[in-house]
């Protein structure tokens, strides 16, 4: 019934319900606040959101968010502010949109590779509803998975539409999307081997494949380039061998839950070593193996499942870089396998398909068919529904990942957020339960830190930022954060009026990360609080060489200068500024008083 249904309805009829069904299921998230997990560090705490000009925008396509190339996702957020400032309604809204827009691409370019409508459809509802994708659709600071895949799935069908009709512009709008999702994502990049497994699929010839897609290649291997640049230093935290065994695990989890839609979070840690003697990564290795067997064995009688499957894992590769994270693993995220999904979903509708079609329990057993894919489409909107409810502020989603997965930043993070609600001992309770995971998590211990000392117990603050500090080790410093102990521990001191043992702190801080600009500019506000001008003149200097477009250093060296009579150099350090945020401050007015002063003499 449901079959012949789908048949007799028109692609527009699948494409409205497709859009009510996610309005339905994602519309009442739209109330939701912002969270606390890199929201604050990509949108409402990122000053080159917060301005929509030239300068903002060079500087979104010249940096990292602090790892990730995604400038075109920054973009959108600068837009949303400009027009909307930064309510979070906005944020979630877009995101639903663009959920909604994926979810009819997958519907377009199913039914353009296997013109078979009711398996597009099912494709595409099982990629709208699934409680896997709730993480990209309802996390503000996860936009870049949802553009990137607009982006991916509109080159893709251009792609079809140009080996369809063999119109040359399909094949540069192709490419120019294919670009465009790069500028959002890198993780897009393995299009151009989706293509060659559509090509494959499609008995082309695989030299000229190849050879044909050069600007895919060409546009591949500059943005890696540039993402291997960004991800150094998560890289140097992982070797190539544990890679691979989360690489499995991962892929494997995914797999499971895609076919077991229970137990998601936010956050999955991998608290155990990562060793092949272990089973849970074991067995993840064999299955691995199995699938790629599979592929291979499939290739000529069943090459639909082969490009499945292949398309799950080749998709599923450019996130395994992202394991370790601030020094702690983890291995997996969901979002990850928003487009890898799509390989799943596609089996799973071919599957269903295949029982409608050769009907191997008869009449009776066609009808059992539509009850199973009724209740499995309505129980997956059901717990993607109870899943979006842990969406709705900081609390409900850091308490949901502890039911689920306990984890030193999901305690660290609740205490985090009990703290700046004036609920302080509840956030005791959290950061110590985060040490107890992880002695060696120097967050908890800032933050427990902290807690001592807006209580009044400076001695045990100190006590718990030098703990922090040991932590740490005597390696290189990976991350800046990893420096806050280093001025916890100073700041502290200087409220005791122990100024010169503070100012030990910071230049510890510039020992340990000399050369970024950060820890220079905080030295340099230490030693003009102890009125020693020329040593912090001499330690901003240095932080805006390190860094040009770090203002907190320009603005306080420019205010260093002005006073000194450098007036010419001052200026040129509040230009910076300004180029930068105009609003930063009073940069604007204070550059107007220096011109005024320049043209005065």
């Amino acid at each position: 019934m449901l079959k012949r249904f789908a048949d007799r309805l028109a692609w527009w009829h699948i494409a409205l319900f497709i859009v009510a069904v996610c309005a339905l299921l994602y519309g009442p998230s739209v109330t939701d606040k912002f969270v606390s997990l890199d929201d604050g560090l990509l949108i409402t705490d990122n000053p080159a959101i917060q301005e929509l000009s030239p300068a903002t925008l060079k500087r979104v396509f010249t940096t990292y968010d602090p790892e990730l190339y995604d400038p075109l996702t920054l973009m959108t957020y600068q837009v949303e502010h400009a027009l909307f400032g930064f309510r979070p309604g906005v944020f979630h809204l877009d995101n639903l949109i663009l959920h909604t827009l994926n979810a009819l691409l997958v519907f377009a370019v199913m039914l353009q590779l296997f013109r078979r409508k009711g398996v597009a459809a099912a494709t595409a509802l099982l990629f709208a509803v699934h409680p896997l994708q709730t993480e990209a659709v309802l996390w503000a600071a996860a936009r870049k998975d949802l553009l990137s895949t607009f982006f991916f799935l509109s080159s893709l069908g251009s792609y079809l539409l140009w080996r369809e009709r063999e119109e040359k512009w399909f094949s540069f709008f192709s490419v120019a999307l294919f670009v465009l999702g790069l500028f959002a994502k890198v993780t897009v990049i393995t299009l151009p081997i989706v293509l060659l497994l559509i090509d494959w699929k499609r008995h082309r010839s695989l030299p000229r494949a190849v050879a044909e897609k050069w600007p895919y290649w060409l546009a591949a291997i500059i943005f890696g380039i540039v993402a291997i640049f960004g991800k150094r230093e998560v890289l140097a935290d992982s070797g190539l061998w544990s890679n691979f065994l989360l690489a499995c695990k991962s892929a494997v989890f995914y797999l499971w839950h895609l076919l077991i839609p229970t137990g998601f979070t936010i956050i999955y840690p991998q608290h155990t070593p990562v060793t092949l003697a272990a089973p849970e990564f074991l067995v993840p290795v064999l299955i691995v193996l199995a699938l790629v067997a599979v592929i291979i064995a499939s290739l000529r009688r069943f090459p639909v499942v082969s490009f499945a499957l292949a398309f799950y894992l080749v998709t599923l590769v450019p996130n395994f870089t992202n394991f370790v994270k601030d020094g702690v693993t983890y291995f997996a995220s969901d979002r990850y396998a928003y487009i890898p999904s799509i390989g799943i979903f596609l089996l799973v509708a071919l599957a269903v398909a295949w029982l409608y079609e050769h009907k191997p329990f008869g009449k009776w057993g066609a009808r059992a068919i539509d009850a199973v894919v009724i209740c499995v489409f309505v129980g997956l909107i059901g717990l993607a529904r109870v899943q979006a409810d842990t969406w709705i502020d900081s609390e409900t989603l850091y308490t949901q990942a502890l039911s689920i997965a306990p984890s030193t930043l999901a305690y660290n993070n609740l205490g985090d957020f009990y703290m700046k609600n004036n609920r302080p001992e509840l956030a005791k309770d959290q950061f110590i339960a985060a040490i107890s995971l992880d002695p060696t998590y120097e967050r908890a211990y800032n933050n427990l830190g902290n807690y001592y000392r807006d209580q009044g117990d400076y001695e045990e603050a100190m006590r718990v930022y030098r703990q922090a500090i040991k932590s740490l080790g005597a390696g290189p410093i990976t991350s800046i954060e990893y420096l806050a102990p280093y001025y916890y521990l100073g700041e502290t001191l200087e409220l005791l009026g122990r100024s010169d043992e503070a100012l030990k702190q910071f230049e510890a801080a510039v020992a340990r990360a000399p050369d970024r600009a950060e820890p220079h500019y905080n030295l340099g506000l230490q030693l003009e609080k102890s009125e020693k001008t020329e040593g912090a003149t001499a330690e901003y200097q240095k932080a805006v060489a390190i860094d040009p477009g770090y203002i907190p250093a320009q603005y306080h060296l420019a205010g260093l200068l002005a006073e000194s009579g450098k007036l010419q150099e001052a200026a040129a350090a509040l230009e910076a500024v300004v180029r930068v945020n105009p609003n930063y401050e009073k940069a604007t007015e204070h550059l107007q008083d220096i011109r005024a002063l320049l043209r005065g003499q």
